[in-house]
């Protein structure tokens, strides 16, 4: 899961054209950002009981 997240998020830099690329800095930023709180929540809630 970590992985998948770590791609996802440095995707942008492979591939320009993606949901997940901005062509400003800035952008940049918000979108890793997002992607990588959104994998810490997700690992979090698979190391609770939530996640079975």
């Amino acid at each position: 899961m970590a992985i998948a997240v770590f791609l996802i998020s440095n995707i942008s830099y492979v591939y320009p054209d993606t949901p997940f690329s901005s062509s400003l800095p800035g952008g940049l930023f918000y979108i890793r950002t997002l992607v990588d709180f959104s994998g810490l929540l997700i690992l979090f809630y698979n190391g609770t009981d939530g996640g079975n």
